[in-house]
This record gives structure tokens, C-alpha cells and sequence, in this order.
């Protein structure tokens, strides 16, 4: 993700807004904003700006700021040390800096739209059900003093 991002639309310092907001480029956080919000390219939330949404779906956000909610991105999350999330997010990608605070899951699923395909290989029954007798262990010494497993 790159550092210099073009803002389109930004919520200055100070500003309050509720609503609905869809923006075709990129869009900067420094006040607060609570409602509905999609944004076709990069979202900031800098340390001073708050969100509070059900669900944001970005291609790349950047938190250093207040998050509450969940974050859809397609490519990437960056979660700089002064963030906050309250949520969930799904990303293909996602950086953390340390003294971030997440409360909620993280899927990170490696491609978009990808959900990896994980086998778990079967137990073989037989194997834990076998008890161990004395006999079958080979010691310098006497069996007598083992316990039966």
C-alpha cells in the first residue's frame, strides 16, 4: 500500500457526519462519521478520525484511528499503531504494527474472494484404542515396577 495516497473526499477535523456515502476514488477520516460507506478505492481513518459502520467495503483502508465495525477490502488492510477496530475484517492481505487494538475475527484469505481449503487428515481409531501391556516394553531392568497403561 502506498504511503502518499490522492484523497478525493475527506471529513476535515472537527466535522461530524451521518449518513450515506459512497465515493469513487479515495477518502480521508480526521473527524467522525457514522452511517453507510463504500469507498471504490483507499480509506484512511487518521489518529483523530472515528467510523462507526456495519460493514465498509474498500479495495485498501488504513486505520490509525477509532474503526467500529467490519472491513471488506479486496486487496489490503493496513492497521498503523495508533488504530483501533472494534470488528471483523476479511482482507487478501493485512499488515499490523504493533499497539494495535482488534477486538473481532481476521480473515485473511490470500487472494481475493479465496477461502483456503484446509484437510484435516482422519484419526485412526485402532491406534488410541490399544492398551500397552508391560510385555511389549524391552527395559535393562524389571517390567513389575511399571504401571499398566
Amino acid at each position: 500500500m502506498s504511503k502518499e495516497i490522492n484523497t478525493n473526499s475527506m471529513i476535515g477535523e472537527g466535522a461530524i457526519f451521518e449518513g450515506k456515502f459512497h465515493v469513487a476514488g479515495s477518502f480521508r477520516i480526521d473527524g467522525h462519521f457514522e452511517g453507510e460507506l463504500t469507498v471504490k478505492d483507499h480509506l484512511f481513518i487518521s489518529p483523530v478520525g472515528k467510523l462507526k459502520t456495519d460493514t465498509v467495503y474498500t479495495k485498501t483502508i488504513a486505520v490509525a484511528g477509532i474503526f467500529m465495525g467490519n472491513i471488506e477490502a479486496s486487496e489490503e488492510v493496513l492497521l498503523l499503531s495508533t488504530g483501533r477496530v472494534l470488528g471483523n475484517i476479511k482482507s487478501p492481505k493485512m499488515v499490523i504494527e504493533p499497539g494495535v487494538v482488534v477486538q473481532g475475527t481476521i480473515d485473511i484469505t490470500g487472494k481475493p474472494g479465496a477461502s483456503p481449503k484446509i484437510e484435516i487428515p482422519s484419526l485412526d481409531e485402532d491406534r488410541f484404542s490399544k492398551k500397552i501391556s508391560n510385555k511389549n516394553i524391552k527395559s535393562q531392568g524389571s517390567t513389575e515396577d511399571l504401571p499398566n497403561i
